[in-house]
């Protein structure tokens, strides 16, 4: 895992590789919280925020940081699809509400609810976009 001082200067091939490993993590973080335990939401929480820079970092890489991200679609982790749609929102937009939608409509929970509730929030802020 690379530090936060490093992402600025790693590949566009090591940041895909730890945003899907980050994805990874915080899936199965999700898979084994128990909810009530404050542990494990602070977990899962830096977990997402972990995802959170180095997605930002991909995108600052421009077109080449997102068609990174698209090839994301492939992989077989539900969560690694989820976060690489929500990364490509504003990019591509067309082509991440479609994964979006698979995701919701696969009854994989809990990705599932989470593209549910991001399909809320697109068509409730983007309703130009709405089929």
């Amino acid at each position: 895992m690379i530090t936060s001082t490093e992402l600025k200067t790693a590949s566009l091939n090591v940041l895909i590789s730890e945003f899907t490993e980050s994805a990874v993590r915080q899936a199965e973080l999700q898979d084994d919280a128990e909810f009530e335990n404050e542990d494990d939401i602070e977990a899962i929480s830096r977990e997402i925020y972990w995802g959170w820079e180095i997605r930002d970092e991909i995108l600052a890489r421009g077109a080449d940081g997102t068609a990174a991200l698209l090839g994301l679609f492939a992989y077989p982790s539900m969560q690694v699809k989820l976060s690489a749609a929500k990364a490509v929102l504003h990019a591509e937009p067309n082509r991440a509400r479609e994964m979006i939608e698979a995701i919701a409509y696969a009854s994989h929970p809990p990705q599932s609810g989470d593209a549910g509730m991001c399909l809320s929030f697109i068509d409730k802020q983007y309703p130009w976009q709405k089929e």
